[in-house]
């Protein structure tokens, strides 16, 4: 159940002690626990790595969206200096605010602002504190906070916290290769570490901030959907899976979940938390078919707190995983560092005719404060690709990235095929009429791996093109 979203809107004018009147209501990343706190710049990075820009883009492409994305910056940095600030937030007429944004600077509708602020709260799950209030002060929008996160002693925790959850979760998933592999391993985590939170001595979803939030899953190991929800698009924002959360109605209430992108490239529906309760994966990669029997998303023709970006494609038919997807990369290297941890991220596996092609890898790793400058070679292998190494070099509080394509043995162009060209090549290296342009194209030329480029890599590769 989504938490209530409420608009407030007043005309307070001089009068500073006047309660705010209800106008209406009804509403890119793999770190590793090093066991100490996490510095202010690591943390920096995760909101950068655990936030979408989904959201953002959408807003240019509608009614005033240059003032919509200023407002949506500027309710960034507010975000970003209470996340830092170790500061109590101020207590404004009832309400806790964090700051305060002139809409008539901007020329936007308090309306139009709504949709702003939840648009930026979708794209932003690591804000655990922003609330489920749209505020005015007449034609000044107020940044409402949930009271439980006023204090910043309370945050302190509440910060290294979510940092503990995300370095785990990442390292949780650091072995997975495949998209699906990935989503399926954090559906699961996510649904045995998590119970549905009730209010108690009831059966109506908690009211309490927590169960709307990431602290859900980070801290409490309960929530409502959106706990569940903001979870799984917190983390997978984190280890570079394209995903969007999903605000609707499903069965006879509010309700959120996610849609991903899978290894094929399409995207489907996942409701973790309707699984979580049924102990199944009957709405896990679903298509629009299946889904959306009982389930309504949001969408940009909807006003206020009910509106909702455009959603992008999803199939109507369920996802059917491949398993020769199942890959087992392994990178090698000299790095030194206690909070980081490598994942890798698919960008290619298969052609369009489904035909297997090259392999193409992401390596990410958060380089600690502590963590030894310089350089260092990684060598990826895959079994049936041929290896290949990179240097990278490590810098201190920095995030250190490569990306490696492997090409099969016998695919001498690296095109994604082995092909009668590639066993030409094989020919002209045997004959030494051509030299290898790279010691990679020397490596994928040996076909039979014996250290020499001769007839019988022709050969074989002959062989194969005349299959």
């Amino acid at each position: 159940m989504l938490q209530m979203k409420n608009i407030i809107s007043a005309v307070l004018a001089a009068a500073f002690a006047a309660a705010l009147a209800v106008w209406g209501a009804v509403g890119a990343f793999a770190l590793e626990d090093s066991g100490g706190e996490f510095s202010l710049q690591e943390q920096h990075l995760m909101i950068d790595r655990s936030s979408s820009s989904y959201g953002y883009e959408y807003l240019a492409e509608t009614e005033n969206g240059q003032a919509k994305q200023a407002l949506y910056r500027q309710l960034g940095e507010l975000s970003q200096s209470f996340w830092d600030s170790d500061e109590d937030a101020a207590y404004y007429k009832g309400y806790y605010v964090i700051g305060q944004i002139d809409l008539e600077e901007l020329g936007l509708t308090n309306t139009q602002a709504t949709e702003v602020f939840f648009t930026f709260k979708n794209d932003h799950p690591i804000y655990y504190f922003a609330s489920a209030t749209a505020a005015y002060d007449g034609r000044t929008f107020c940044y409402v906070i949930y009271k439980d996160y006023a204090e910043g002693e309370v945050r302190k925790g509440c910060r290294q916290s979510i940092c503990r959850h995300i370095a785990q979760r990442s390292a949780e998933l650091a072995d997975k290769f495949s998209t699906y592999d990935k989503v399926l391993a954090l559906h699961e985590l996510t649904a045995d570490s998590m119970d549905y939170a009730y209010k108690s001595g009831t059966r109506q979803p908690s009211a309490e901030a927590w169960a709307h939030n990431i602290l859900g899953a980070a801290v409490e190991g309960s929530g409502v959907c959106e706990a569940y929800a903001r979870d799984i698009q917190l983390i997978l924002n984190c280890i570079g899976v394209e995903n969007v959360l999903v605000t609707g109605t499903a069965g006879s209430g509010s309700h959120a979940w996610n849609i991903v992108r899978f290894d094929d490239g399409s995207f489907y529906c996942v409701d973790c938390t309707w699984d979580d309760l049924r102990g199944d994966l009957s709405l896990f990669a679903k298509g629009t078919d299946l889904f959306y029997k009982d389930h309504t998303p949001d969408s940009p023709e909807n006003s206020g707190v009910d509106h909702l970006y455009g959603l992008p494609e999803v199939r109507a038919e369920d996802y059917s995983f491949d398993p020769t997807l199942r890959k087992s990369p392994v990178l090698t290297g000299s790095i030194s560092d206690p909070l980081g941890a490598l994942y890798f991220s698919r960008a290619a596996l298969t052609d369009e005719s489904g035909a297997e092609c090259d392999l193409q890898l992401y390596f990410g790793r958060f380089a600690a404060a502590d963590t030894p400058e310089g350089s260092c070679t990684l060598t990826a292998a895959c079994e049936g690709y041929a290896p290949r190494s990179t240097t990278v070099v490590i810098k201190k509080g920095e995030l250190t990235q490569a990306e490696l394509t492997l090409g099969r043995y016998g695919d001498i162009d690296l095109d994604g095929s082995i092909s009668t060209k590639d066993a030409l090549r094989s020919v002209a290296f045997a004959r030494k009429t051509h030299r290898p342009e790279s010691d990679y194209q020397a490596a994928l030329a040996d076909v039979n791996k014996d250290g020499k480029l001769d007839t019988k890599d022709a050969m074989l590769l002959i062989g194969i093109c005349c299959k």
